[in-house]
Order: C-alpha cells, then sequence, then structure tokens
C-alpha cells in the first residue's frame, strides 16, 4: 500500500509532498540504474555462460522504474501547472 501511495500520488499534495514523491522515485532509479548496469557488467565479464533471466529482469526493473520516475514527474508537474492555473484565472466583470 505504501508503494502505491508514492507511486501514485493523490491529486492535491502540497509542496514537501511532492517533493518527498520525486525524491523517492529518482533515488529509486539511481539504484535501479546501478543494480542493472552491475548486471550487464557482470554478465558482460563472466567466463561462463549469461543467465538471461536475471539480465532480462534486472533490465525490465529499470525500464519500469524509467517509467515510473517519469509518471510520477509529469502527474506532479500537471498537478501543480493545474493548480496555478485555476488560482489565476481571470476576473468576470
Amino acid at each position: 500500500m505504501w508503494l502505491a501511495y508514492v507511486a501514485l500520488p493523490p491529486p492535491h499534495l502540497n509542496a514537501w509532498g511532492m517533493l518527498w514523491r520525486l525524491v523517492v522515485r529518482w533515488t529509486a532509479t539511481v539504484v535501479m540504474t546501478a543494480v542493472a548496469a552491475l548486471a550487464i557488467w557482470v554478465s558482460a565479464t563472466s567466463p561462463g555462460s549469461v543467465n538471461w533471466f536475471d539480465l532480462v529482469f534486472a533490465i525490465s526493473g529499470w525500464l519500469y522504474s524509467i517509467l515510473l520516475t517519469v509518471g510520477v514527474t509529469v502527474a506532479i508537474v500537471r498537478s501543480r501547472r493545474d493548480q496555478k492555473s485555476t488560482k489565476r484565472s481571470p476576473a468576470v466583470g
């Protein structure tokens, strides 16, 4: 439940809530990048056969993390832009 709350932010967040979610997502993406790079490096330098399942699993986890991070970033930026545009609506009269 906690991971879903981080991954799918509610529509109305304050600045600290948005910043916290972005930091968590970008940290997870950096960690997944390191894991994927390590998996590729180990498979390229190992003298034995390549374990394709582990390699594909690491790369697909990295791609999922990238997509989720981009999605959360876009959702937060759009929600902030929508909040600003509703606050600055022109006066009628």
